[in-house]
């Protein structure tokens, strides 16, 4: 048995196998190497909070878990997610004239009371909480929930993040 072939096209095909494992095992190799590349985030650094642009409110603000929950009259609607992230459900209506004043019973959707924001998304709701609130500290008389209780001290902890 040899393991050089006498013929062309099999030294082509030997020399074509060849080059195409180096390049199957040189591809591995890149990406192995750019996973460990990737920077981890730091513990320690706050995450940015993103930038929420929502009317100044009077009233109250009212917490909830389940969209299904929020009335159809409430606006707006702002669901804040466990990583960080926000979503503006229901915007604020454009308003009929210049002098158009327009009451708002804004909603805030959460994903969990208990352990259900990260440190993002604690970021996320002190923004969108003090977007709605400019003043600080942020009373607790201010706020309610329609769909799940939540004694006072656990509402004092979640508006913990605003403070």
């Amino acid at each position: 048995m040899r393991l050089w072939p006498r013929s062309l096209p099999g030294r082509v095909a030997l020399v074509l196998s060849g080059a195409l494992v180096t390049i199957v095992a040189l591809d591995f190799a890149v990406h192995a190497r750019d996973a460990r590349a990737q920077p981890s985030p730091a513990i320690g650094e706050p995450a940015p909070s993103p930038p929420v642009s929502l009317p100044v409110v009077d009233g109250l603000v009212q917490f909830a878990l389940r969209p299904a929950s929020v009335p159809e009259d409430a606006v707006p609607v702002v669901q804040i997610f466990r990583g960080g992230g926000h979503a503006l459900r229901r915007p604020l209506p454009l308003p009929d004239g210049p002098a158009a004043v327009r009451s708002v019973s804004p909603v805030v959707l959460l994903p969990a009371v208990r352990g259900g924001l990260e440190r993002a998304g604690g970021a996320t709701l002190a923004a969108v909480v003090g977007a709605l609130v400019p003043v600080g500290p942020v009373p607790v008389g201010r706020f309610f929930t329609l769909d799940f209780p939540l004694e006072v001290a656990e509402l004092e902890r979640l508006l913990a993040w605003v403070r």
